[in-house]
């Protein structure tokens, strides 16, 4: 326990791994336990968050949507406003338009919006699909870039980016990987070539 948080550590397949946890009002009350006190009034409310972030060779993540920060100045949150306010948008006569279609359109740009993923090297993509599926499919996150073309030109190219970044360039029959193969999916490890 450091402070207000509980560092855990370890070592796997060679490289350093762990997170942190941190939470105002927190303590440890063993090795790997933490713990704290709370008390709420009958039909009373209580908020709290709890922050984890990972570790990977010794580089501790920053939290998406600080903890100490309103939702409104995330980054991610920003990303999107931004993203949503360059979409294009579709101007029909009052009757065609209507509550249905202007609510389709306007979802769509949000769902399209919301699961791009940003890598380390600054290429975008759209993951596959929330919860499990928040990471980079070849054929899926391609096909949505090309389909998403009316709306952004830029996310194709640099999906295509992001793939070519990870491209096979051995064989590896474990991981079935071949030289010039574009991956199936990233999991843990890929984005450390």
């Amino acid at each position: 326990m450091e402070g207000q948080s509980l560092l855990a550590e370890a070592v796997a397949a060679g490289r350093h791994c762990g997170a942190r946890v941190r939470s105002d009002g927190l303590t440890a009350t063993a090795p790997g336990i933490v713990s704290g006190d709370l008390t709420v009034p009958a039909r009373g409310e209580w908020r709290g968050t709890i922050e984890v972030l990972p570790i990977v060779d010794h580089e501790e993540s920053q939290p998406a949507y600080p903890r100490d920060a309103p939702l409104h100045d995330a980054v991610p949150v920003k990303r999107l406003r931004d993203w949503q306010e360059a979409s294009p948008t579709v101007e029909l006569p009052g009757e065609l338009r209507g509550e249905l279609l202007g609510g389709v359109l306007d979802r769509s740009v949000q769902d399209l919006g919301s699961p791009r993923i940003r890598t380390g090297g600054g290429n975008e993509f759209i993951a596959a699909g929330a919860p499990w599926f928040m990471t980079l499919f070849g054929r899926d996150s391609l096909l949505t870039a090309w389909m998403a073309l009316p709306i952004d030109q830029q996310l194709a190219p640099s999906t295509l980016r992001a793939l070519a970044a990870l491209q096979g360039r051995k064989v590896n029959p474990a991981t079935e990987e071949e030289p010039g193969r574009i991956l199936h999916e990233v999991r843990r490890n890929n984005w450390r070539r």
